[in-house]
């Protein structure tokens, strides 16, 4: 039995659980997707070619682009 479970194992989730793993919990992390790091981490296309996720984000008051 785990001590805490974090959701999301992107900046914010990993950094909770080296504190809690610190401080002598046992941590289970649990994500979506197979890889670590969320907005940090890349995102596998088909071909292989990988699109960064941090750069895909908007924010509300960005206007949107017409390409």
């Amino acid at each position: 039995m785990v001590d805490a479970v974090i959701i999301g194992a992107g900046h914010n989730g990993l950094v909770a659980s080296i504190v809690l793993a610190r401080a002598g919990l046992d941590v289970l992390v649990l994500d979506h997707v197979t890889w670590p790091g969320g907005g940090l981490a890349g995102y596998h296309v088909v071909g292989g070619v990988e699109v960064p996720i941090g750069g895909l984000r908007t924010w509300p008051n960005t206007q949107r682009l017409n390409g």
